[in-house]
């Protein structure tokens, strides 16, 4: 996905209802070939007035960075997506989150490391 395709589809769900909605995003960092800082993502949410992001993903020094950001182009409520009560836990503690959205065990088709066989 491109900060282009993501105007779009926020473009596309205003169309569908006068709402309030949130965007999801998801960094995975450069393991996976994605850019560790998505700021151009950021710059497309704010631009387009969102007030509820969720956030999954990346180290904390980098969610810090992104959660202020965030608040700072006017996110009113920032849910971070964990799968351990200790990973919710952390993200209040050092992210200070305003909601946490905590995943069952198959942490939604992603499982950790500690959760392999």
């Amino acid at each position: 996905r491109t900060p282009a395709n993501l105007h779009a589809e926020i473009a596309r769900c205003r169309s569908m209802t006068k709402k309030p909605f949130g965007v999801n995003l998801t960094i995975m960092g450069e393991k996976r070939g994605e850019p560790e800082y998505p700021d151009e993502f950021v710059q497309v949410i704010t631009a387009n007035h969102i007030r509820i992001v969720e956030t999954c993903g990346a180290s904390h020094p980098l969610m810090i960075k992104l959660h202020a950001q965030l608040k700072r182009g006017g996110v009113e409520v920032i849910i971070h997506k964990c799968v351990k009560v200790s990973q919710a836990k952390r993200a209040q503690e050092k992210l200070g989150v305003d909601m946490i959205s905590l995943m069952g065990y198959d942490s939604g088709g992603l499982p950790g490391e500690g959760d392999m066989g």
